[in-house]
């Protein structure tokens, strides 16, 4: 199996990285600089995250697309949201026109195209559960969404539309962020705290990834996210009591608001997402319930009650 990746510097991508290669399959990597000590068995490729070297990167059996500034890197100013969604939509158009262009130059067309989007496609103020047949809201990550999956579409072969929610890892992202007040004694949540929190296991981020590779019947929007759905509040509680420390803090909405401006309603919003289609399609989550996962990030043998 052939893969071509783009987006592979961030969280996800080497993890997913790493899972390819034991599986044995050939991995290419674009990449605005060759790293200094590159991963044995990748192919790098250099790009400018608007066009591929088709040539350069040779054929694909799989194109997978993560590319796309960080969204929570910095304050939302006019200038930075034209970036969140420019670079979303140059990669994806990138790889679109790469699978077009695939049959004609190399003869074949890969079998499946997975496009990463986001949860933040479904909109905020959500007082039930949210499937993958909902429709999009109305704020600015939704419509950032919206543009984000258009752009994918038109590949002529099977496209997953990658709708990741919270990943939770030790290397970065939420998690370090979420267990860090915890060590002083300031743990809580944000606002109210009923906000949803739809967060997923980085290990079954990549497992869907590979499922959605080897699985013909997954096709369109899929949510990314855990089958245990929780709160702000509640995955709080559930942290605090694995590390037997407090989870009753609350950070008022207004605080962050003014540390954080617009982005803020990451974090001081939020929904709750179920992984309809995983479910129904009978992906085997690795970690299906929070206690499991932050266990696992917390480097515990068991889990406290």
């Amino acid at each position: 199996m052939r893969i071509l990746l783009t987006g592979g510097t961030g969280l996800i991508g080497p993890k997913f990285c790493a899972a390819a290669l034991q599986k044995g399959w050939e991995l290419t990597l674009t990449t605005r600089n060759v790293p200094k000590n590159p991963v044995q068995g990748v192919k790098y490729i250099v790009w400018n995250a608007e066009t591929i070297d088709a040539e350069a990167a040779g054929p694909a059996d799989v194109v997978v697309n993560l590319a796309g500034c960080g969204i929570a890197d910095q304050k939302w100013t006019p200038e930075y949201k034209k970036l969140i969604l420019s670079s979303r939509l140059n990669s994806t158009r990138a790889c679109v026109e790469y699978i077009r262009e695939h049959e004609s130059r190399f003869g074949c067309r890969p079998q499946v195209f997975l496009s990463a989007s986001a949860i933040g496609y479904y909109g905020t103020h959500r007082n039930t559960p949210v499937i993958e047949s909902d429709g999009p809201g109305n704020d600015f990550l939704s419509k950032v969404g919206v543009e984000w999956e258009a752009a994918a579409q038109g590949t002529g072969v099977r496209t997953v539309i990658m709708r990741t929610g919270v990943v939770l890892a030790k290397e970065g992202g939420a998690f370090p962020r979420l267990l860090k007040p915890f060590k002083f004694y300031a743990g809580g949540y944000v606002g109210c705290g009923k906000q949803g929190f739809p967060w997923v296991h980085i290990d079954d981020v990549v497992g869907m990834m590979i499922w959605a590779i080897e699985n013909p019947a997954v096709e369109g929007p899929l949510n990314i996210t855990a089958p245990d759905m929780h709160t702000n509040r509640s995955i709080a509680r559930t942290l605090g009591r694995l590390i037997g420390k407090p989870s009753g803090l609350s950070v008022p909405a207004f605080v962050v608001k003014s540390l954080m401006g617009e982005s803020a309603v990451l974090i001081v919003e939020g929904q709750l997402v179920k992984p309809q289609k995983a479910l129904d399609l009978g992906y085997t989550f690795k970690f299906p319930d929070a206690k499991s996962a932050l266990s696992n990030l917390l480097n515990l043998s068991s889990s406290k009650d």
